[in-house]
């Protein structure tokens, strides 16, 4: 997904924080390049600054990162240039007199940064390991250990399912405990994975369960998947926007005039 959504998403991306910042029939190419070529080479610096300090340095991740902050970093400024148009007020007072369309957009544009920043972190460092394991072992992915403590059958309300214990360490510390379970479903006779993950603000872990094979050895599938949280906590972000966009006075005033002008068009009739 980020090999494409990426590159193909730039143009729009780069359009989308030019727009704001535009005066509409009285603009010249001078002013946006001023106002916004310190923000593109910044964005650029910290696309390849954060790229090394992850150690995955490709042209995909540079290009992601670097829209993400162009995104973010525009959007502050966005925001910084809107509360100096009345400099005389106090900041809550300019805070409020900012329009929810306007907040609305303004969320809708952070979102797409988050979101970026999402795709791009796990499409450049997303991490998985296909195992086989006997309880006591441990494998290790992206710097995390995992320990198999054991494999107990347990029942379930309509299944019968083997249930691991895998204990999850960063370094020396202990992350989690999770319990992937395989289960057979009695009705269906459908054998089924139910994984277990670990949800956290830069990461998730999950584990899956596989079949048993020789001599008690159990499979596993291992995943790292960092910033997917942010995947999901961008498209809120936009669809926060969206709900304040359209919760807008401004824009129900303007839908009542039209319904008003179409009535008096029909009585005319």
């Amino acid at each position: 997904f980020e090999t494409t959504f990426i590159p193909l998403m730039t143009p729009v991306v780069i359009l989308m924080m030019v727009g704001p910042f535009m005066r509409w029939k009285g603009d010249v190419l001078g002013r946006i390049v001023r106002k916004l070529g310190p923000v593109l080479l910044v964005s650029v610096a910290l696309g390849l600054v954060i790229a090394y300090a992850i150690e995955h340095v490709t042209w995909r991740t540079v290009l992601g990162l670097t829209l993400a902050a162009w995104v973010v970093l525009g959007s502050v400024k966005l925001l910084v240039t809107r509360l100096s148009d009345h400099a005389g007020a106090s900041a809550m007072t300019r805070l409020r007199g900012i329009p929810s369309g306007w907040w609305g957009m303004w969320l809708a544009h952070l979102g797409i940064g988050v979101f970026i920043i999402g795709v791009t972190m796990v499409g450049s460092l997303d991490a998985r390991l296909d195992v086989k394991m006997h309880p006591g072992e441990t494998a290790t992915l992206a710097g995390y250990t995992f320990r198999l403590d054991g494999v107990a059958d347990v029942p379930g309300p309509n299944y019968d399912a083997a249930r691991a214990t895998v204990v999850v360490h960063d370094g020396e510390r202990l992350l989690t405990t999770l319990s992937p379970e395989k289960r057979s479903y009695r009705a269906q006779q459908m054998p089924m994975t139910e994984a277990a993950l670990d949800i956290g603000l830069f990461r998730d872990v999950y584990v899956a369960l596989g079949a048993e094979v020789d001599g008690g050895a159990w499979l596993l599938s291992l995943y790292h998947k960092p910033f997917i949280s942010w995947i999901w906590f961008g498209c809120t972000l936009m669809g926060l926007g969206g709900v304040l966009a359209a919760a807008d006075r401004r824009y129900r005033r303007l839908a009542e005039r039209r319904v008003a002008a179409a009535a008096a068009v029909g009585q005319a009739g």
